[in-house]
């Protein structure tokens, strides 16, 4: 394989639109592997829009505040889902605190956020808690499924340095 023929992976989500794309380009060939609906941060609380580099997979992320149990061991109480994607600053590699990752509940469904109108879950898990199962603190939250297809795609060694871009429009 040529240098100009090498495969380049993008993730670029879109905050305004909800949607994450995964495209892959050979030289001027871009194809669409896969898109997706999103949830990404509250009004206060949104990935800031720029150009990051993939970290490492997570898989079973678990935080002492929000999930402290891994997704594998409780699926519904552990919100990252089976796997977590860290955005890194593009320039200095570090971790900027926000990523990709899927949501509670079963890796089957393709669900980013409950199928129940916000107002009816507030009643099953209080209102502060209903509010991030519509938004997010700053992540980026796909479905089970769908964060499931892209630890498939992005852990391929010809996609090495996936670049991901936020925009917001």
């Amino acid at each position: 394989m040529t240098r100009s023929s090498t495969p380049k992976l993008e993730i670029t989500v879109s905050r305004s639109d909800k949607m994450l794309s995964l495209v892959e380009t050979i030289g001027s060939a871009a194809t669409t592997l896969l898109t997706a609906s999103i949830v990404s941060g509250c009004e206060d609380t949104g990935t800031p829009a720029g150009v990051y580099k993939a970290g490492k997979w997570i898989k079973d992320k678990t935080n002492s505040t929000h999930g402290p149990t891994p997704w594998s061991q409780n699926p519904w109480g552990n919100p990252y889902g089976p796997f977590f994607l860290p955005l890194n600053d593009a320039k200095t590699g570090k971790y900027t605190t926000y990523g990709i990752h899927g949501t509670r509940g079963p890796r089957a469904g393709n669900f980013e956020k409950p199928p129940l109108p916000q107002g009816l879950m507030r009643f099953f898990v209080g209102e502060d808690e209903a509010k991030f199962l519509y938004c997010s603190h700053g992540c980026i939250r796909v479905s089970n499924q769908n964060i499931s297809k892209i630890f498939e795609l992005t852990t391929k060694p010809k996609y090495a340095g996936t670049t991901i871009s936020v925009t917001i429009k």
